[in-house]
């Protein structure tokens, strides 16, 4: 038996499409008795639940009256359907309620005699297509419908479509071999043709011959390279020439580029040695010392300025190592940095500015700042630096260091001046408010109206200029953080309750109303208790000072939960408030905004800064809410600790 291999390609060509005709045609009938089937199989299965939702409606109120005759009635009627082969009704309980087998003999499949209640289901069992259907009633389940129908008329359909396929099969196996017999002529005909015409060549050795071209595809394609073949080894000797001229004309072409090409080479020579001499000089005029060096940290370029600065001729330094321009001290540590940053890349010094030592000419050792960096061209690795001498910015700070000593010298003794004065101004104006207390007391005799009004403004001028030295000390105090704070459990409700009493008359003479809310639960706090009454105080006499009609509200609280729980006492007026524009500078000292209608403002404008200062001191603030021409609310805010 000859080989596929070796057979002719008109018999190749023929087999072939017979056996790719016959697998397409088979995987095609088999696809499609597959597709019908499953199908047929689908829509037997939706016909028969069909038909078993039919009987469950129909045999539920039998089966709930336990009618048994009329359940077996309503399944007689499936004998209108031939392929089903028997029927159930079961109770919940899974026993058989009502029974229909139709007179098949040992054709019909035996009925379950128990059978559990179960969603709704069908599948195909020993030769039969079995449905369970679920009855329900009021959304319950009553029972089951189970009906068997058999598979002969799937079974009849599988045996037509078999016997069409294979009909379908029998005409296109004899159609196929019939048009492979005509196209298989096209095909292995140019091939044929081409084979003889390589065969008359190698026998005669005439190369003019051609194969005739019939068609465009791959053996047209193959028969036209094969023509080309011919035509090529034809003129092959007038292709050799003009190879060779060709390469004559390449020859000329390189040398001429050659010499473009040296031309640009000594153009772009002259543009690096024109722009290394830009480079030189504007480093020969630089004011910082620019100083280059290879890989092995010999110095490679020295301008004019390193030359001022280290006291070293340029002709001197060039070819020295570095280590010419250090101290020795830290000689070894420069090769060693050295050496790790041309191994691994690390660094210290380079692509930063840091201020390290020099050494002169002279030994003489000065600070200076260098800036490195590293750059790599064809013969290794080289370092720039750019060095600046810091000897009079060091002078400069070292004077500014003696200025800041001298300064908190002069700190101190303002700390003493105002110790001082604070006794000496203390000491009289105690005096000046005791005797115009007594002598207002009318101890010492009676007075007449206008000598009582004269004391009184000494007495009220004497407070005041009290009250001032008391908060410049105070200010003083909290600037230099030297002020003492006495952190102890405080009952804040009471320092506010001896604050509003005390202050109470003084709204009072103005016409105002004055209330204090506090919590009842009582409002204890860990805090200095004298530095929390000025704050209060302070605010209180504020809002008073402000309002000339309406109220003031002293009012304290707890907010918050956990560690964001905080003491809030805030103080409500209904004064004239504060511009927005004026809000910023409110907490500044010496700061005062003016009242409307007012050229300048009560007080030294220390109360405010001063509370805030002492706010801050205990972990707090002070936050400020206002509009002007309808009051203001200052709040001290404070952590619980």
């Amino acid at each position: 038996m000859i080989a596929f291999k070796d057979l002719p390609i008109r018999r190749k060509l023929t087999r072939l499409s017979m056996v790719v005709s016959a697998s397409v045609l088979l995987l095609s009938c088999a696809a499609f008795i597959g597709y019908e089937l499953l199908t047929f199989k689908n829509t037997a299965a939706e016909h028969l639940s069909t038909n078993a939702e039919i009987v469950g409606i129909n045999v539920t109120p039998a089966l709930l009256f336990q009618d048994q005759r009329a359940a077996a009635e309503t399944l007689a009627a499936l004998r209108a359907t031939p392929n089903i082969v028997s029927a159930a009704v079961y109770t919940p309980d899974g026993n058989p309620f009502a029974k229909y087998v139709r007179g098949y003999g040992s054709d019909a499949a035996a009925l379950p005699d128990k059978l559990d209640v179960a969603p709704s289901a069908h599948r195909i069992e020993s030769g039969y297509l079995i449905v369970l259907k679920q009855m329900l009633s009021d959304g319950k389940p009553v029972g089951m419908v189970y009906i068997q129908s058999d598979l002969r008329e799937m079974e009849s359909r599988l045996r037509v479509y078999a016997a069409i396929a294979f009909s379908v099969l029998t005409a296109s196996f004899i159609v196929a071999l019939l048009v492979s017999s005509i196209l298989e002529r096209k095909i292995s005909g140019p091939i044929l043709s081409l084979a003889e015409t390589t065969k008359t060549i190698a026998l005669k050795k005439d190369y003019s011959v051609r194969t005739a071209i019939e068609s465009k595809d791959e053996i047209g394609i193959l028969s036209g390279s094969f023509n080309e073949m011919l035509r090529q080894i034809e003129e092959r000797n007038e292709t050799l020439q003009e190879s060779i001229d060709e390469q004559k004309r390449a020859e000329e072409k390189v040398r001429q580029l050659n010499a473009g090409l040296e031309r640009r080479v000594a153009e772009r020579t002259a543009e690096l040695r024109e722009s290394r001499e830009q480079f030189r000089a504007l480093a020969e005029t630089a004011n910082d010392a620019i100083v280059s060096a290879d890989g092995s940290g010999r110095i490679t370029y020295f301008n004019q300025a390193a030359s001022k600065i280290f006291g070293h001729a340029a002709d001197d330094a060039i070819g020295r190592p570095l280590t010419l321009l250090m101290p020795e001290r830290f000689q070894d540590a420069h090769r060693g940095g050295m050496t790790r940053y041309l191994s691994t890349g690390e660094t210290r010094v380079v692509g930063r500015t840091t201020e390290l030592t020099g050494r002169r000419k002279d030994a003489a050792e000065f600070p200076m700042e260098l800036s490195l960096a590293s750059w790599r061209s064809g013969d290794g690795t080289f370092f720039t630096g750019i060095i600046r001498d810091i000897t009079e910015r060091k002078r400069i700070e070292s004077t500014l260091q003696e200025k800041n000593v001298e300064l908190a010298n002069a700190m101190k003794a303002k700390d003493r001046f105002l110790a001082s004065m604070s006794h000496e101004l203390r000491t009289p104006l105690n005096a000046i408010i005791g005797f115009t207390g007594t002598l207002l007391l009318k101890l010492p005799g009676p007075l007449n109206a206008d000598q009582e009004k004269q004391l009184r403004t000494v007495q009220t001028g004497a407070k005041h200029l009290l009250s001032l030295i008391n908060d410049l000390l105070d200010v003083a105090k909290i600037e230099a953080e030297k002020v003492e704070l006495n952190l102890a459990a405080v009952d804040c409700a009471k320092v506010i309750e001896e604050i509003a009493a005390s202050l109470r008359p003084q709204a009072g003479a103005k016409g105002l109303e004055f209330t204090v809310t506090t919590p009842k639960q009582g409002l204890n706090a860990r805090t200095d208790r004298r530095a929390l009454s000025q704050i209060i105080i302070n605010l209180v006499n504020n809002a008073i000072k402000f309002t000339e009609r309406g109220s003031v509200r002293l009012r304290a609280e707890r907010r918050g939960e956990g560690a964001g729980q905080a003491l809030e006492i805030s103080v409500d007026d209904t004064g004239t408030g504060i511009r927005t524009e004026d809000q910023s500078k409110l907490f500044a000292a010496f700061s005062r905004v003016n009242a409307p209608g007012k050229e300048t403002s009560e007080g030294t404008g220390l109360g405010l800064h001063l509370s805030q200062k002492l706010a801050e001191a205990l972990g707090g603030k002070i936050e400020l809410k206002s509009e002007y021409g309808k009051g203001s609310t200052f709040t001290l805010v404070l952590p619980e600790k």
